[in-house]
């Protein structure tokens, strides 16, 4: 139904902030989101999450003077085994 779609793209933004804000988070919203698994679920993950990492590096490049992807380089040097 409508109100359900709404409520759901509602949920899909605030854990799309809550992965730009702190991509770790995606380790809690995955599980969430297997079992809703369609086409429709997957587009709106799409669109939301392309809006939440376009405005994110519309802030990163306000605040760094660079287009800079936080998120990319976050996954890099963890997966990078360098950090110590």
């Amino acid at each position: 139904s409508q109100h359900n779609l709404q409520a759901r793209r509602w949920a899909l933004s605030f854990a799309a902030l809550a992965c730009a804000l702190r991509p770790t988070a995606a380790i809690l919203f995955a599980p969430l989101a297997i079992p809703l698994l369609s086409p429709s679920f997957m587009a709106d993950c799409l669109g939301i999450g392309g809006l939440a990492l376009a405005g994110g590096a519309v802030v990163d490049r306000l605040l760094y003077g660079e287009w800079v992807l936080v998120q990319l380089r976050f996954l890099l040097f963890n997966l990078s085994g360098r950090n110590a």
